[in-house]
């Protein structure tokens, strides 16, 4: 009997995780967000493709502290086997995706219960924000996988405690940390988690290994501080010196983590939200004192990343909060399902499907499934795109000097279209060159009035006269402006 109930389980995770590859990868050029951020960083695998290897990344959006180059690293093989096709940074975003949802199962079978674990794995799998999250690459939404390998290796020490556990948590600390700052929050849970969980005997060896694990993981950021005066450390301790109260202040932390949650589990109806975040606490009130080591570290990380949110989170960007969501996802099932027990008994199950019922159908509208843009794009606007926008381009240009500009999601340089002609024969001019270009390409959305429009890169190109048009797709056009002599 328990075969059978087992190889139900199984064949449930794999619907789930089936549901997830569907949601991610159904038209995934067409929903998925190709902007700026993204191609940047798949420029920056590019130049590994090329041989440009590099020590650190790009800028975080906080300050002049740049994160580290380790995912170009690993995205450097998707982008060859697609060609340069953009579509590799959502690929290897939707793999770690789907391994994140056999990962939750797998920590929330072992240490909970295997209806716990099918639940939390179906809200990872099915929720809309970490589907669109899926769908683009971007360095802030990386870790979420590796978030949920830390708390497992952890929860493996405590459980049997190796060195060679300790010391690969290390190097997943640091290696975290060179795909965004925000895993420090991961870093100090297992930091002060420790003297929770852990004999006493054990924490001098454990330290130990952890700090060179760490080293180790963060040796290309290390090298690049070395080789630079320190520049990152600098910049650190110069954000460190400017910070003002301001973000406690006129930052609305409750919003915020009430948007985290509505976009997570209600694709952003808040309605249903705020009864849901009351009825969690109230569950962690009642069972308090039956808390497991699993919990405890769950605890420990939300907290720990509340207090990173109030300190440094100024706008409402829930991917800061990334750290936190499978901690939240293990959490709610386990808190659910042990209400439902308590409270309904043999009505529990029917309760638990009620949930996920209401949990489904809000998100299904979130989804997007059916828009003809990507995620946070402009109407009518998507990766084939500005693909079809560069190949217009590359075929129209010749051997004349040129630059491009877009009004299109306030991306006024261009860099999505930047991208794809990066591998034609004529490259445009660089953003600092409009003045020197016989011919500026300015991708418009629609209904914009391109002779209304106060823009430097227009003013900079200088007199022109509209040489071309061309309709791209639902209304986006493509000016060539010819430069008056």
């Amino acid at each position: 009997m328990k075969e059978i109930i087992r190889n139900k389980n199984i064949i449930i995770l794999i619907l789930i995780v089936l549901l997830g590859a569907f949601l991610r990868l159904y038209r995934i050029r067409e929903l998925g967000t190709f902007r700026g951020d993204q191609a940047i960083e798949l420029s920056g695998a590019a130049d590994i493709l090329e041989g440009k290897f590099r020590l650190i990344g790009i800028k975080t959006s906080i300050s002049e502290i740049h994160n580290g180059a380790v995912m170009y690293y690993m995205l450097a093989p998707f982008l060859f086997i697609f060609n340069y096709d953009p579509v590799a940074g959502s690929t290897l975003q939707t793999i770690l995706s789907l391994s994140s949802i056999i990962l939750i199962y797998m920590i929330s079978r072992l240490y909970l219960s295997e209806k716990k674990a099918l639940l939390a794995s179906f809200f990872l799998s099915a929720s809309s924000l970490l589907v669109h999250y899926s769908r683009q690459t971007l360095l802030a939404q990386y870790p979420l996988f590796f978030c949920g390998l830390a708390i497992y290796l952890f929860l493996r020490i405590v459980k049997k405690f190796q060195i060679s556990y300790c010391l690969f948590l290390g190097f997943l600390m640091g290696f975290m940390l060179q795909i965004h700052y925000s895993t420090i929050v991961v870093l100090f849970c297992m930091i002060i988690t420790p003297f929770f969980l852990l004999e006493r005997r054990r924490l001098l060896i454990y330290f130990l290994c952890i700090f060179l694990g760490f080293a180790i993981g963060l040796t290309p950021i290390i090298l690049f501080e070395f080789r630079h005066e320190f520049f990152n450390s600098k910049m650190l301790l110069s954000f460190f010196s400017h910070q003002t109260e301001s973000t406690i202040v006129y930052f609305n932390q409750f919003n915020y983590w009430l948007d985290v949650l509505t976009s997570l589990f209600f694709g952003g109806n808040k309605l249903i939200t705020i009864p849901y975040l009351f009825t969690l606490i109230y569950g962690l009130i009642t069972f308090r004192h039956k808390i497991t080591d699993l919990e405890k570290i769950l605890i420990i990380q939300i907290f720990i990343m509340i207090v990173f949110t109030i300190f440094f989170v100024r706008i409402s960007v829930l991917h800061y909060a990334i750290a936190a969501f499978i901690p939240i996802f293990i959490l709610s099932s386990n808190i659910i399902i042990e209400l439902a027990n308590k409270y309904f008994r043999k009505l529990a199950n029917l309760i638990v499907f009620l949930l996920f019922m209401i949990f489904f159908t809000t998100q299904i509208p979130s989804l997007g499934l059916s828009d003809n843009h990507g995620w946070n794009m402009t109407p009518g606007w998507t990766m084939p795109a500005a693909k079809k926008t560069a190949q217009i381009i590359m075929q129209d240009i010749g051997k004349n000097k040129y630059n491009v500009a877009m009004l299109i999601d306030a991306e006024n340089q261009g860099l999505p279209l930047r991208y794809f002609l990066e591998f034609g024969n004529n490259l445009p001019l660089m953003i600092n060159e409009y003045d020197k270009a016989d011919f500026l390409y300015i991708a418009v959305e629609p209904d914009l009035d391109l002779q209304k429009v106060d823009m430097y890169e227009i003013h900079a190109f200088g007199g022109y006269q509209i040489g071309k048009v061309w309709d791209v797709k639902d209304g986006i056009r493509l000016y060539r402006l010819d430069k008056k002599s």
